[in-house]
């Protein structure tokens, strides 16, 4: 008689076999019956560069940070989101942080959010407004 997912799951979490998240039934079989779980397999390409002899660890260049690079610290919800909008969210943010009634650990989570903020700010700042002053 077949079991369903949920059975073999139930099964395999009595015997203690961890590691069951996200395999499929024939791989939860396989466990159930002692057997190895075969990997899967993917089927996307990856990109791997080639290597040239020439470039060694002495020879590389410095790494330059880049706008790009910044805004990757930057959370997705925030990205898309208004100067102003995130202006007024960096001040709560900063009054928690220098609220003396607030916990050391609530002041901490909130200095750490401010620097997210503050990139994402300078951001929206540029994207909504432009670089610099218009020139007449």
């Amino acid at each position: 008689m077949p079991k369903t997912i949920c059975e073999i799951k139930i099964e395999l979490k009595s015997r203690g076999i961890k590691g069951i998240t996200g395999l499929n039934k024939a791989q939860l079989q396989n466990l159930l019956d002692g057997k190895k779980p075969e990997p899967k397999k993917t089927t996307s390409k990856s990109f791997k560069p080639a290597v040239t002899p020439a470039k060694t660890a002495a020879n590389k260049p410095v790494k330059r940070i880049t706008m790009k690079e910044e805004t990757t610290a930057i959370p997705d919800n925030l990205k898309d989101k208004s100067y102003i909008y995130i202006k007024r969210k960096f001040e709560k943010i900063q009054n928690i942080a220098i609220n003396p009634s607030s916990t050391p650990s609530e002041q901490l989570q909130a200095q750490k959010k401010l620097t997210a903020y503050r990139m994402a700010m300078n951001l929206a700042k540029t994207n909504q407004y432009g670089k610099g002053k218009k020139k007449k």
